[in-house]
């Protein structure tokens, strides 16, 4: 037998109804209120105002599984954005600490409180890039930026102790990736 059989068999009085609707109600509304996501707003109005109205099984059934879809869907949207504002961080933190010789992905993961797999995972995915690509990427293009700017054979400690002067650092920054001369 079903839950929804057991349930339609076990509420045949309005008082074991309302027990079923307090108690399927607040098991979704209370994984509303656990992920930050108003029920109420979800439902489009006061659940107490539409517990009240609920006067069947199924009812009640389909109720749980509609508001059940929209608060799996509000997880969702809500993981993809904490991704997006994550990865967002973490390239901020690359773009301004690109020179410490000290930024590795665990000491970012560190800061920003998650997982070096789950980092890796946000570049791969959203950046088609690992860490080490991007880190390198930025460090050689700012490279490539003083070298141009300066005029200087030397650019040392400002972008991680590259030189310049060595006889294949400007023929690296001339054929690294997505960079031009």
């Amino acid at each position: 037998m079903s839950l929804k059989e057991d349930a339609s068999r076990d509420a045949g009085d309005t008082g074991n109804l309302n027990l079923y609707v307090i108690n399927l109600v607040g098991m979704p509304a209370n994984y509303a209120a656990s992920i930050g996501v108003d029920i109420n707003e979800l439902a489009g109005a006061d659940i107490l105002d539409l517990m009240l109205k609920i006067r069947s099984i199924d009812q009640l059934f389909d109720w749980v599984t509609g508001i059940a879809t929209l608060i799996r869907e509000c997880s969702i949207a809500s993981k993809a954005d904490n991704a997006e504002r994550l990865l967002d961080l973490a390239t901020t933190t690359i773009h301004k600490s690109y020179a410490d010789p000290e930024l590795t992905m665990d000491k970012l993961c560190e800061q920003l409180g998650i997982s070096p797999s789950y980092l890796g995972q946000l570049f791969k995915k959203k950046l088609d890039s690992s860490f080490v690509k991007y880190l390198t990427g930025v460090r050689m293009e700012k490279a490539r930026q003083l070298l141009a700017s300066t005029g200087d054979r030397i650019v040392e400690d400002s972008v991680c102790g590259v030189v310049s002067d060595h006889p294949c650092i400007p023929g690296c920054l001339l054929r690294y990736p997505g960079r031009s001369g």
